[in-house]
């Protein structure tokens, strides 16, 4: 990978599952780490859901290889969290393609 195609800052947050003070879960969310990654953008799509109109946006991020990257997680950039849809390992621990989703 060249390292100067990373020229994304991202953070990679993942979340907890608590009971508030009403015995209601919570999802509280935690940065596990900041890195630098490169964005592929792959496409979108519009779609009307009672009678509201939802705009999904999928893009890919290539980060270096780390072993806490899941499918459970949130990946922010630019200040818009996208959900980690898939996580797929490229060459021998050498760096993760992250595939996720936005919705607008």
């Amino acid at each position: 990978m060249n390292i100067g195609e990373l020229d994304k800052r991202v953070t990679l947050r993942s979340f907890t599952t608590t009971t508030n003070a009403e015995n209601f879960p919570d999802r509280t969310y935690s940065d596990v780490a900041t890195v630098w990654a490169r964005l592929v953008p792959l496409r979108g799509m519009e779609s009307q859901e009672n009678e509201k109109k939802t705009v999904t946006r999928k893009r890919v991020f290539e980060i270096r290889y780390r072993t806490d990257v899941d499918e459970k997680m949130v990946l922010v950039y630019n200040n818009k969290e996208h959900q980690v849809i898939y996580v797929e390992e490229i060459g021998r621990k050498d760096r993760l393609r992250i595939e996720t989703e936005l919705k607008l």
